[in-house]
C-alpha cells in the first residue's frame, strides 16, 4: 500500500533524488522492514502517448523481448481485473528468479494506473531456480500539460535465496535505470 501512496503525493516524500538521466529523474525511499529499497523513476516522455504506452504495459507476454532481465514470461489466467503471470528472472550474478506475479490496471480517466505483485500462491521452483521474495510495483502514466506522457515507476524488489538485502540495494538503482531505459527505447518503437 505505500506505493499507490506515494505515487498519488505531489512529491515523493523522505526519497532522496539519486540521479538525473535525460528526461528522468530517480528516487530512493526509505528502507523497508523487508530489507527491500524503494525505487521511484519520474519521467516526462514527449514523444511517447498515453495510449501506445498503455498498450505497451498491457504486453505481459512482450516483457521478454524488452527486459534483458526476463528470461521467460507466460500468462497463466484472466480473473476479472486481475492478470496472474509466470515469470523468470535472469541475472548473471545469481541463479534465476521465479514468481507468480498479479497485474491490475486501473484507468481513472486522465491517469492510468498498472500495478504488478507476488501472488500469494507460488508453486514451488523450477530446479535450481529460487522463488523470488519481494516483487511489487506501480506505473501511473498521464497525459503531460507540455506533451506526451508523465510517467511514474515505483517498485520494491528483493531476489531471495540467499543474497543479502544490502547487497541487492548497491545494485538496484542501477537496474531500474537499465529497466526505465528498456521501457523508452520499446515503447519510442511503437
Amino acid at each position: 500500500m505505500w506505493t499507490l501512496i506515494s505515487i498519488i503525493s505531489a512529491a515523493p516524500l523522505h526519497y532522496d533524488l539519486v540521479e538525473r538521466q535525460r528526461d528522468c529523474s530517480f528516487f530512493t525511499g526509505p528502507v523497508q522492514e523487508s530489507g527491500s529499497l524503494p525505487i521511484r523513476a519520474e519521467c516526462h516522455w514527449k514523444d511517447i502517448s498515453l495510449k501506445t504506452m498503455d498498450l505497451f504495459l498491457d504486453d505481459y507476454e512482450g516483457q521478454t523481448e524488452t527486459y534483458s532481465s526476463v528470461a521467460e514470461t507466460k500468462i497463466l489466467q484472466r480473473l476479472n481485473d486481475i492478470t496472474l503471470v509466470y515469470q523468470v528472472h535472469k541475472d548473471k550474478r545469481m541463479s534465476p528468479r521465479e514468481g507468480t506475479i498479479e497485474y491490475t490496471k486501473i484507468n481513472y480517466g486522465q491517469r492510468i494506473v498498472h500495478t504488478y505483485k507476488l501472488s500469494e500462491f507460488q508453486a514451488p521452483p523450477k530446479l535450481k531456480h529460487v522463488i523470488l521474495k519481494e516483487h511489487q510495483g506501480i506505473w501511473s502514466i498521464e497525459k503531460h500539460p507540455d506533451g506526451g506522457i508523465k510517467c511514474i515507476y515505483e517498485s520494491t524488489y528483493l531476489p531471495g535465496g540467499s543474497i543479502p538485502a544490502w547487497l541487492v540495494r548497491q545494485f538496484q538503482v542501477l537496474e531500474v535505470m537499465r529497466l526505465i531505459e528498456e521501457t523508452r527505447s520499446s515503447v519510442s518503437k511503437l
